[in-house]
């Protein structure tokens, strides 16, 4: 599945639990409260998992800290996958990361 699909598979999912589709750097994106915490573009999705938490450890294994101007200044919550990641894994880690906007939407 590529990271476009498996984007729209979990706006479906997270939409009626309360999240909401937009945009952020260009690309769809999957928001809470208007704060975003999963993007998707150029055959990668992005995630916001909170620097240090459990979720973004696990989800460095597989994936790179997301540098959007390529000038070695990565976001410190924000993890890329690309296309070819396995699709439940990385499903799993938007939803993490829809559980952290809810914990701090609180």
């Amino acid at each position: 599945m590529d990271a476009e699909a498996l984007f729209d598979e979990m706006a479906a999912k997270l939409v009626p639990r309360g999240a909401s589709t937009g945009a952020m750097f260009g690309s769809r994106a999957l928001k809470l409260a208007d704060k975003v915490f999963a993007t998707s573009g150029q055959g990668r999705i992005v995630v916001k998992l909170g620097a240090g938490t459990p979720p973004h450890a696990s989800a460095l294994e597989i994936g790179e800290p997301f540098d959007p101007s390529g000038k070695g200044r990565p976001m410190k919550e924000w993890i890329v996958f690309d296309d070819g990641q396995d699709p439940t894994t990385v499903a799993g880690f938007v939803e993490a990361a829809y559980e952290l906007a809810l914990s701090r939407r609180a």
